[in-house]
């Protein structure tokens, strides 16, 4: 469901979006954008970090199960 004519943007874009059209002295929106941008950053790291502990675990138990297989 289209609730926005902005709802087909990615997180990047929204937020470039956003800065190009805040005013200087509007401080809350300014630091809502920054909050955002930085919390998006911070989930993005947090993917990489899961899916890399994932792929590790994964490599492990393949390990495990060789091991136990050829033994």
């Amino acid at each position: 469901m289209k609730i926005t004519k902005f709802d087909n943007l990615t997180t990047d874009e929204l937020l470039q979006v956003a800065y190009s059209t805040v005013k200087d002295d509007d401080e809350l929106t300014i630091a809502l954008l920054v909050r955002l941008a930085d919390t998006t950053d911070e989930l993005d790291q947090y993917k990489v970090d899961y899916e890399n502990e994932v792929a590790d675990a994964m490599v492990q138990i393949e390990k495990q199960f060789a091991k136990k297989a050829g033994g």
